[in-house]
């Protein structure tokens, strides 16, 4: 076939040869049908990527997302995809113990975060880097020795250091609560870019024999992460779509029992 009759995608800034449908490769149309059929110029594999993060005062180049670097990208995440530019980039160590102390005697329920930090902060005493949550044990209760700090309010891995949210225990309890809290599996995993829907949405695409490179392309994300989750050996802890529409029938009949009487 000429040069000149090979098609390509009807995405004005798309070069893919691969037709789908209406017009679009696979990556095209599986982004417009998802969101509504928009146009598909828009989808993030199709941006230009910018050499500096656009985020104000921040000149990184690590660009990760949505046009921020690592950083910026993860505390916009963090705090509802918030803009990181208002965030506090640089505080004095002296500064950070203060607030863990005040935190360390607080006497409020519910957690405290530490503003402008993403994740579990950390901050620097006596010669040692130490995370803010053991640093607020030690300020208040002293030292826990080998043991490590633990949180009962599930939201350690996210960095409270409120000190009514913390106990001690050891290494084995602390990576069992990880587990049972499912604090690092999918969603929750701060470098985790997908969400529920599009876990299905991947498989069901995987399964109907679309590229796996394409389906990168469109969530962007790696082509190795798109083949594990077809092959269900990441994100094992999310069910089948058809498993959720089982229980999401069932749940219906047996309102239907309770409230109506049907059989």
């Amino acid at each position: 076939m000429s040069e000149s009759n090979v098609r390509t995608c009807k995405t004005s800034n798309c070069d893919n040869t691969k037709i789908h449908g209406y017009g679009w490769c696979m990556a095209c149309c599986a982004y417009s049908r998802k969101y509504g059929w928009i146009d598909p110029s828009v989808r993030p594999g199709l941006q230009p990527k910018p050499s500096v993060c656009k985020s104000d005062d921040c000149s990184r180049t690590d660009i990760e997302g949505r046009g921020y670097c690592q950083t910026c990208y993860g505390w916009s995440r963090t705090h509802d995809w918030a803009d990181p530019s208002g965030r506090r980039r640089f505080r004095l160590n002296g500064d950070l113990l203060r607030e863990l102390r005040a935190a360390a005697y607080a006497d409020i329920d519910k957690c405290i975060y530490l503003e402008g930090f993403q994740n579990r902060p950390s901050v620097h005493f006596q010669g040692k880097n130490m995370l803010a949550s053991r640093f607020v044990w030690l300020a208040r209760w002293g030292d826990p020795g080998k043991q490590s700090v633990l949180h009962t309010c599930r939201n350690g891995m996210s960095g409270c250091v409120n000190g009514r949210h913390l106990k001690l225990g050891d290494q084995r309890q602390n990576m069992l609560d990880v587990v049972n809290d499912g604090s690092q599996k999918g969603v929750n995993n701060p470098a985790s870019k997908l969400q529920l829907s599009d876990v299905h949405t991947i498989r069901s695409l995987a399964d109907m024999g679309v590229y796996h490179r394409h389906i990168a392309e469109c969530y962007g994300v790696h082509t190795e992460a798109v083949g594990h989750i077809s092959r269900r050996s990441n994100w094992k802890h999310i069910p089948e779509q058809a498993e959720l529409e089982r229980l999401d029938e069932e749940i219906n009949a047996y309102y239907d029992r309770i409230f109506f009487g049907m059989p």
